[in-house]
């Protein structure tokens, strides 16, 4: 991933905002010139949509949902700014990987791949192979991976192999994909230069030729980089979560510490009352009988504006939303569906709710004990790359052997990605699986 210089992101932000600045001040100009009433009009008006505006994001965040609105608005802002770079679609990229949660990532790497960057496109397509929009859209992923690939990115070239090795959105097709993941490995890609050996060596798509496949291992031995490619850059951003709301997750779980100890103390208790009872009569009386009246009321609702736009664009610990608080009463109670659905949750996250790989996995576990097919094959998933807890290949399989005796299709496509070397399907399929 090549990040964008320092240099075109600062003229970007300042061409972007400089702009923007321009706009908004030539329109008050404009509303200035107005004969009266209409320069007041105008005034009130903005003012009371403010004021709308805070109140409708308070009650939101009150209840646990997001205001759309100031989340619109701030991407707004960023796909405006992006327009002043060299290559917008390389900006907006940069800005997916470095999201804190997989919405507002998951918008910034559409809009690059729609920009024609090309590795912001074989990520797009990389997403929905690997199941970004569920098993039945695998197929909507293969034109975005040929897209990139016919633009010349390495990584496509691979993927659009391994697309073809194991039939994600497209027939199957073991010399077609040998000779794409050839195409990636005279370029020097190492995951692609490791295949070609492995190709060579089990004879999958060309013939057996150790000789061919030696050459092509002393070749991977001088090229830096991991054997294996990264995982989806949307992958990347649900198991970091939110960068913000993990270290105020920490601020908060020290503060309830010092106040579990601290609470037992009668002192601790007459400290606390006290620093209340001053703060609240403090703001109390220089917001309601001081000469600083219209100072302060203004600087405490351009504080609480910062605070609703802030909770407003993700950060922070937002409330627990009545349909959130109902699931886990449902999955207490033993409903394998309602911990299907907290599992989804927690690995992609959701309004009000900063992805978690570690809770993910555990409502999966749940519901796949339970016997629900699907969590049980994402439960595979999360033991098979090490998500949200230890990696366990061997639980991995069994779990994906037991989905295919049970004629699970998507169970025994990822056996086969997975490297897994055999493994038993239901008499009437009359087929095994081998591994590469």
């Amino acid at each position: 991933m090549t990040a964008v210089p320092a240099a075109a992101i600062r003229r970007a932000w300042l061409l972007g905002l400089a702009t923007l600045f321009s706009a908004a001040l030539g329109l008050s100009g404009g509303v200035a010139l107005l004969p009266d009433p209409w320069p007041a009009v105008v005034a009130t008006l903005l003012a009371t949509g403010l004021v709308l505006l805070l109140a409708l994001q308070v009650v939101g965040t009150w209840m646990g949902t997001t205001f759309r609105l100031v989340a619109g608005l701030h991407d707004w802002v960023h796909f405006w700014v992006a327009r002043f770079a060299p290559d917008p679609g390389a900006i907006l990229f940069d800005w997916a990987a470095a999201a804190g949660d997989l919405p507002r990532a998951a918008r910034f790497l559409e809009a690059a791949a729609r920009r024609g960057y090309p590795p912001a496109i074989r990520e797009q397509g990389r997403w929905i192979l690997e199941g970004g929009l569920g098993p039945a859209a695998r197929g909507a992923g293969l034109p975005w991976i040929e897209r990139a690939a016919a633009a010349g990115d390495v990584e496509a070239l691979f993927w659009l192999g391994e697309a073809r090795r194991w039939a994600l959105g497209c027939p199957r097709d073991l010399r077609g994909a040998h000779e794409a993941n050839l195409w990636a490995a005279k370029r020097g890609y190492r995951p692609a230069v490791l295949r070609a050996a492995t190709d060579y060596l089990s004879g999958e798509g060309v013939d057996p030729d150790e000789t061919e496949a030696s050459d092509w291992l002393r070749r991977a031995s001088g090229i830096p980089g991991e054997d294996l490619p990264p995982p989806p850059l949307l992958h990347q951003v649900t198991e970091r979560g939110g960068r913000v709301a993990a270290e105020l997750r920490e601020m908060l779980e020290a503060a309830d510490q010092l106040a579990d100890r601290g609470w037992t103390h009668w002192s601790f208790r007459v400290f606390v009352a006290a620093a209340v009872f001053l703060s609240l009569g403090g703001v109390a009386y220089i917001a309601f009988f001081s000469a600083f009246r219209p100072l302060s009321l203004g600087l405490l609702f351009c504080l609480g504006l910062v605070w609703v736009i802030y909770r407003g664009l993700g950060h922070g610990l937002p409330g627990t939303p009545r349909e959130q608080r109902s699931l886990e009463t449902r999955a207490a109670g033993g409903d394998d569906s309602a911990c299907y659905e907290l599992g989804l949750r927690f690995e992609r996250g959701h309004p009000g709710l900063a992805p978690d790989p570690v809770a993910a996995r555990h409502y999966y576990q749940v519901a796949s004990d339970a016997g629900h097919p699907q969590a049980a094959l994402h439960l595979a998933d999360f033991l098979a790359w090490g998500k949200g807890g230890p990696r366990d290949m061997a639980q991995a399989r069994t779990l994906l052997e037991a989905l295919c005796r049970r004629g699970h299709p998507e169970a025994l496509v990822r056996l086969q990605r997975l490297g897994i070397e055999r493994v038993a399907v239901p008499a009437d399929r009359g087929e095994e699986a081998s591994s590469p």
